[in-house]
């Protein structure tokens, strides 16, 4: 993902996702006019561990993409790989590779995607090959009023990846449902037929009823306030359920909420 640099407009947001097996690994880089946080956890099979968070502006180094280092965290973006360190109690490095990108509007801007990364990430010593997942959007002029759910995954066995979203910014209402197969191939459901539960999402696709189902293994949550925010961003790490007709698919993934005011 190419450019442009982190932290340049009234609302900049970015986060990688990796799994391996029951591996999950979370990163959030959070931005607006009045408000920087920066955050990573890891659930290891057991419990989520906090291994960062920042609430401070992250350096972006020289260039037109993303290069960004703080105090713990180096992040380098360009058009093929991300490279990701984090230095702290847990010493943490992922590579990941870039297969498919996909952009379209959000309401606001434009949204990128990137639903099949593949990569490597070494923790605690050891090496793990897994999958990861990649979102990015930047928002001038940003809503007030925001709320969103947001459940993104991998289900292992079947070599897909799930993602899907339902939000209101502003007045605006944003919701999609999709799933890219091993080939690239993308299912989607139209916008209308897809919703979310506390613990579900529901949409049909191409004629067939999807869900997805979560068991919570975990949680991390931060308070987003400011002088010109209060917005609670929570990220639960899930087991998944997932039927897509007839057909019964199990994963790992993460549960995203947020809700309150932005600026």
């Amino acid at each position: 993902m190419a450019g442009p640099p982190f932290g340049f407009s009234d609302h900049d947001s970015l986060q990688y996702h990796f799994f391996s097996g029951e591996l999950v690994f979370g990163l959030r880089l959070f931005q607006t006019k009045t408000l920087n946080h920066a955050s990573a956890w890891f659930y290891d099979g057991n419990k989520v561990t906090e291994i960062y968070r920042e609430e401070t502006k992250l350096k972006q180094g020289s260039g037109d993409n993303i290069n960004i280092k703080g105090n713990g965290l180096e992040l380098e973006v360009d058009n093929e790989s991300t490279l990701i360190s984090l230095k702290g109690s847990d010493f943490l490095a992922l590579k990941l590779n870039k297969k498919t990108e996909l952009k379209w509007p959000d309401t606001i801007s434009t949204v990128i995607h990137q639903p099949d990364l593949t990569g490597e990430l070494t923790i605690r010593g050891q090496r793990h090959a897994g999958v990861g997942y990649c979102k990015r959007y930047t928002w001038s002029p940003a809503p007030h009023y925001w709320g969103y759910r947001f459940i993104q995954g991998n289900l292992g066995d079947a070599e897909m990846n799930i993602w899907t979203a339902e939000a209101t910014f502003g007045s605006s209402k944003y919701d999609y449902f999709k799933i890219i197969e091993a080939n690239g191939n993308i299912l989607e459901s139209e916008p209308a037929t897809s919703c979310h539960r506390q613990d579900s999402a529901f949409a049909v696709i191409d004629g067939a009823q999807v869900s997805i189902t979560l068991d919570a293994l975990g949680d991390y949550s931060a308070l987003l306030q400011s002088s010109g925010m209060d917005s609670l961003l929570q990220q639960r790490c899930c087991r998944l359920s997932v039927r897509i007709g007839p057909h019964s698919y199990t994963g790992m993934g993460i549960n995203e909420t947020c809700y309150g005011t932005l600026g």
